[in-house]
């Protein structure tokens, strides 16, 4: 039993660019490539997913994400209303779809996808000329590729890209997307990026301490060990899975979603009078099924704010479930934060390495003496600070935490903020910096800036103290250049304390 999945989008734009608006063609596209699918897939139900005024959260992490993308050409007014006109005979002919304000077509997807697979047990076929969804082919999970008119599976992806689908997040970090205005490492395109991936399997082996020496002695990798943009691409450009959906939608945008989630009603009046406008349309030969989508609803909850006290904050770290995080621990379990409630100064990192993970304690192992080194430069002692993490949970192959992960955590950061008043807080690494200062993207840009009360989207308060900026200690111990980045940002703190001391 398959669900044909539909990423509706590409067929508005390809209509458009090939048809035109004259004579309602973007309709008259739209079910002319919709019935050329349903003649290439075998299916039972079909679900079409579309986008609907961007990607939220994708644009907090990088403001300018598909900002570049132009239709001068098109008139965009004339493209939606057709588009809304075919959303309107698809329903009224019991097509079941959905459209959710602030995620993308490729995030609902993601998640029906991940539903219907492994929840219901069916197989799942996405109709989509977007590669980036090749990521989540898998069991039971399939994509038919337009371009090629081919139901690809996991080894068809290997062949094309000589890569597995589980890596083609960590090959987009790495070359970037230019159609989307994600940033890659310069100079490294897919056939480098691929051979990089072959060998060290994903971004977080690749810039892993024991293969810094290796891929510095090279020019272009080289680049990859001077930068922390990696991990805001792969943000970007990482698959939303179901645990993460209850963090990437405001209430708004649940409850809309919820709206559109119970099966359409046919409705034979509706139909002749939008086809008596539009005029005769290609459609599928076979009976559409309507596939009743209201059990999702489960997965879509509400996640209130919470603030932890001194007594529960640690056994809540350690009993948190909240994400994919919290499987990577094992044994060892999350890695709670490190201080006395009386400091006034809080450092925060990404999330544990190998060596946290086994101590139980935050910057610990090398990333932790080379704070111990930032912190003498500054002229502190740990004994003086609050130590602590974005996310609590380490990460296998290092691999960087995804926005729903950070968010999913936020509320214990967000409560240590609370509970210690901090004056001053240092940020290590850009998912610090992400999750406590406006600043989203590009920690070496920023790197030495003081910020006075900033504000912050992902625990939703202004942080009560003055917040500086360096890269991550890994960083430091990769490079160089990353190096100096750390001796800058500790100068400049310095310079800050000493004319408060």
């Amino acid at each position: 039993m398959t669900v044909l999945l539909i990423d509706g989008n590409p067929l508005i734009w390809r209509a458009a660019f090939s048809l035109g608006t004259e004579d309602y063609g973007i309709v008259y596209g739209i079910f002319k490539f919709f019935k050329e699918i349903t003649e290439k897939v075998e299916f039972e139900d079909v679900v079409f997913c579309w986008d609907y005024g961007g990607s939220r959260w994708r644009k907090a992490l990088l403001p300018e994400y598909k900002s570049s993308r132009k239709k001068d050409a098109i008139d965009i007014e004339e493209v939606h209303k057709q588009a809304r006109t075919a959303r309107k005979l698809l329903s009224a002919q019991g097509v079941s779809q959905v459209r959710v304000g602030g995620v993308e077509a490729d995030d609902l997807i993601s998640w029906l996808s991940e539903w219907i697979s492994q929840h219901l047990g069916r197989q799942v076929i996405i109709s989509t000329p977007d590669h980036d969804l090749w990521q989540i082919i898998g069991e039971n999970v399939y994509v038919f590729d337009s371009f090629r008119q081919e139901v690809l599976g996991p080894q068809s992806v290997t062949e094309i890209l000589e890569i597995l689908p589980s890596q083609i997040a960590d090959l987009k970090a790495i070359t970037g997307d230019s159609s989307d205005d994600v940033p890659g490492i310069r100079g490294i395109g897919n056939k480098i990026a691929a051979k990089l991936l072959i060998k060290y399997e994903n971004i977080g082996k690749l810039c892993d301490l024991e293969n810094t020496k290796e891929l510095a002695s090279k020019k272009k990798t080289s680049s990859l060990l001077e930068t922390e943009q990696l991990s805001n691409s792969y943000r970007l450009v990482k698959s939303p899975t179901l645990r993460e959906l209850p963090y990437l939608l405001n209430s708004a945008e649940k409850q809309a979603f919820r709206d559109s989630l119970p099966a359409p009603v046919r409705d034979i009046n509706q139909t002749r009078i939008l086809r008596s406008r539009v005029g005769q349309l290609p459609t599928p030969d076979k009976e559409l099924r309507t596939f009743d989508l209201s059990g999702f609803s489960d997965f879509i909850r509400e996640t209130p704010m919470i603030t932890y006290s001194w007594d529960n904050l640690d056994s809540s770290v350690r009993s948190c479930t909240k994400c994919e995080l919290r499987d990577h621990c094992a044994e060892f379990g999350p890695t709670v934060p490190e201080g006395y409630n009386d400091v006034e100064i809080m450092l925060v990192g990404r999330n544990p390495g190998i060596d946290e993970l086994q101590a139980g304690r935050p910057l610990m192992g090398k990333a932790g003496r080379r704070t111990d080194r930032f912190l003498d430069q500054i002229g502190l002692t740990r004994r003086e600070c609050w130590i602590t993490d974005v996310c609590k949970c380490y990460s296998i192959d290092n691999r960087p935490p995804t926005f729903g992960e950070m968010q999913a955590c936020s509320a214990f950061l967000r409560s240590e903020i609370e509970l210690i008043q901090p004056k001053f807080v240092i940020v290590f690494g850009s998912e610090a910096m992400t999750a406590l200062t406006p600043y989203s993207n590009n920690v070496t840009k920023h790197c030495g800036e003081i910020l006075k009360r900033p504000e912050s989207s992902i625990l939703g308060i202004q942080v009560p103290a003055w917040v500086a900026i360096s890269v991550h200690p890994n960083m430091a111990l990769r490079s160089a250049k990353g190096e100096a980045h750390m001796n800058f940002a500790a100068e400049k703190v310095k310079e800050f304390l000493d004319q408060r001391r």
